[in-house]
């Protein structure tokens, strides 16, 4: 993303969700390095545009600091971790996964549940997907 596209995704975000907050430009100035540091965590892709988006509106809505702000699960081991814990609690559900694809969304859907829906749906299903087919293996 170059600093064009930036400028014109962080104004038509953020003054939508100022718009949506019935708050002044000038409200956020106090919180300008959280908004310059989830934009660059976009920018790096270290975030999703959509989890990106929903910080800025967070940190529009409650005023308050980034650190403040839940943040998402990114630690690939820790989501890993869940994804295992969510696969000893739903055994049934795993394996009817493991049979149709469709069935994993139960299963990314208790991960999201467990993560508060920090975590990231596509590494879930990747996780999932590596779990399945090294259970496959013989």
């Amino acid at each position: 993303m170059n600093a064009t596209d930036s400028a014109d995704w962080l104004m038509n975000e953020v003054l939508g969700d100022l718009a949506d907050a019935k708050k002044e430009l000038t409200d956020l100035f106090p919180l300008i390095d959280d908004v310059v540091r989830v934009v660059g965590l976009y920018e790096k892709q270290q975030i999703t545009g959509k989890i990106a988006k929903r910080q800025l509106k967070q940190l529009i809505i409650s005023g308050r600091p980034l650190e403040e702000v839940p943040t998402p699960v990114r630690d690939e081991s820790v989501i890993t971790s869940i994804v295992s814990e969510v696969i000893a609690e739903n055994p049934h559900a795993y394996e009817k996964a493991k049979r149709d694809p469709k069935a994993m969304n139960y299963l990314v859907g208790q991960v999201m549940k467990k993560t508060r829906a920090r975590a990231d749906a596509k590494v879930i299903i990747d996780i999932l997907k590596k779990k399945i087919a090294e259970d496959e293996r013989p």
